[in-house]
């Protein structure tokens, strides 16, 4: 179970669950921003892919990226979530919108890079390994598409504004394996998130 209490961020009032690593924090965007982001990605998805091999039914989604000027909401998102982090934006990637459709889904997987894999070289080099991810659900009228972290049994229900926030590196540096996780399948309606990766430097 989480640890129930309220952060103040900004002039909100954000009731925020506290896990093992992971922190779910309602309200976090409003139902019109949430929209605005929708609205701002809508003409410009397409098929998402993976980092390392690419296995049909793994991530079934269309995605895009949207970046500070395309829009104010995107700069107030990028800015909340530095705040709560205490990192700052020039480390995070840009937001990846996510659209999945009745079936869509991104099996087992971990946000960091993992070592010996062709692309982690490169990756290194663009800012270091993903330290944290953002995740915001921007709508909740949809059937299935929960967060799940299976090896923390935790299993987090879509709600329109709320931030899924974790760990994908410990504090040693070490990578943390028990951050794996699952975007179960939507069963019915259609499901859309705003992803934000966070990085150990400076992001190119």
């Amino acid at each position: 179970m989480g640890v129930y209490v309220m952060y103040h961020l900004m002039d909100l009032n954000l009731n925020l669950i506290i896990y093992k690593m992971v922190k779910e924090i309602n309200n976090f965007l409003s139902d019109e921003e949430c929209n605005e982001l929708i609205n701002l990605s809508s003409d410009s998805f397409d098929n998402a892919e993976v980092l390392g091999e690419n296995i049909d039914g793994y991530r079934v989604a269309k995605g895009t990226w949207l970046e500070e000027e395309d829009g104010e909401v995107v700069i107030k998102y990028r800015k909340l979530i530095s705040e709560i982090t205490q990192i700052p934006t020039i480390n995070m990637e840009s937001i990846n919108v996510l659209k999945y459709d009745i079936g869509g889904e991104y099996k087992d997987h971990h946000d960091f890079f993992h070592p010996n894999e062709n692309y982690y070289d490169d990756e290194i080099k663009r800012g270091g390994q993903r330290l944290k991810t953002g995740l915001v659900y921007l709508n909740d009228n949809f059937e299935g598409g929960e967060t799940s972290f299976p090896n923390l049994n935790i299993k987090i229900v879509p709600k329109k504004g709320k931030l899924v926030l974790w760990d994908n590196i410990k504090d040693d540096g070490s990578l943390d394996y028990d951050s794996i996780h699952t975007g179960l399948p939507v069963t019915n309606g259609f499901k859309y998130i705003a992803v934000i990766w966070i990085r150990e430097n400076k992001f190119y």
